[in-house]
């Protein structure tokens, strides 16, 4: 009898520690999400940063001497790749990083 007892004991702590680790598990994915969440926001932002700036550039200062700081102060970078085809058409192509996750805002305009 207290054989069965500690056998019918065991198995349900068993079954309580693997239920626990399961939630355990699953709730570290989710922060996980958040915190890559977290980033891509971060990223996305120092991207339109930089198309900010170079829009700034282009049209309010019109220095070609002018650089935008790509390293912004919370630890977020952007880089920026500028071209001007034969129209006479600017394509911005602004990439912003934060802790290994990447966004990239493509845009393109005239100058007036």
């Amino acid at each position: 009898m207290k054989a069965q007892a500690l056998f019918i004991i065991l198995i349900t702590l068993g079954m309580a520690m693997s239920v626990s680790l399961i939630f355990s598990t699953l709730n570290i994915e989710r922060l996980h999400t958040m915190v890559k969440i977290g980033n891509s926001v971060k990223a996305f932002y120092a991207a339109e940063s930089g198309i900010n700036c170079q829009i700034y550039k282009d049209w309010v200062i019109r220095d070609n001497g002018f650089d935008c700081s790509s390293h912004m102060h919370n630890g977020t970078d952007y880089s920026l790749e500028v071209t001007v085809n034969a129209a006479g058409e600017t394509e911005v192509k602004s990439t912003g990083e934060s802790k290994g996750v990447y966004r990239k805002i493509h845009i393109a305009y005239e100058l007036p």
